[in-house]
């Protein structure tokens, strides 16, 4: 089987079978079309709009699945009509376009309420920067929290306590080292900065 081959019905070259995507239905089990024929077609079709929302629900509800949230409550179908309906998808489509497919400017679906599943009332189309941009900020300033966790210090005199989204926001507002403030809240050292510290 590994030095059987065959030829590719879009390119039309001689490759081993290893080259084709498998495919119970065909005879020999294997695509009509090669690895590399087949990715080209659906990099074409994923480039177009209909494809590029296809690709983005398929992601939604993949993503859905990994963080334990609820499918969408769209169907594939009613994000098309919903997306195809906004002005600033085809304008944001359009300079994805004539940027030659820059991959920071391709449209993207954003959650407004990130702690809320995917809803037509919960996404905003911006671009792939934006939405990474405004990921990394909330996540910086403590709105987004959820893959980080919340830490108290406690002051070594006075005893006064304060809570932190993160160490990262620990760190910016009191100056002290956020590696020391982990080292810390994970007991491989005492204190940091003047105060005791852990996880809440």
């Amino acid at each position: 089987m590994e030095n059987q081959k065959k030829v590719c019905r879009v390119c039309k070259k001689l490759k081993t079978i290893d080259e084709f995507y498998r495919n119970r239905s065909r005879y020999d089990g294997r695509q009509s079309e090669c690895k590399k024929c087949d990715e080209k077609r659906k990099s074409g079709y994923y480039r177009t709009k209909n494809g590029l929302i296809t690709r983005i629900y398929n992601s939604q509800c993949l993503s859905s699945i990994r963080r334990g949230h609820i499918l969408p409550s769209y169907s594939k179908q009613e994000l098309k009509e919903w997306t195809l309906n906004q002005l600033i998808f085809h304008i944001l489509y359009d300079n994805w376009e004539n940027s030659g497919y820059e991959k920071m400017l391709i449209p993207s679906f954003d959650r407004i309420n990130d702690y809320l599943g995917y809803s037509l009332d919960n996404i905003q189309i911006t671009t792939w920067k934006e939405n990474f941009d405004k990921g990394h900020l909330d996540k910086k300033n403590g709105i987004n929290n959820k893959n980080s966790k919340a830490v108290i210090s406690t002051h070594k005199i006075t005893g006064e306590q304060t809570e932190y989204y993160s160490a990262m926001q620990a760190s910016r507002e009191t100056n002290i080292a956020q590696a020391s403030i982990s080292r810390c809240c994970l007991d491989k050292v005492k204190t940091a900065g003047g105060f005791y510290w852990r996880f809440n």
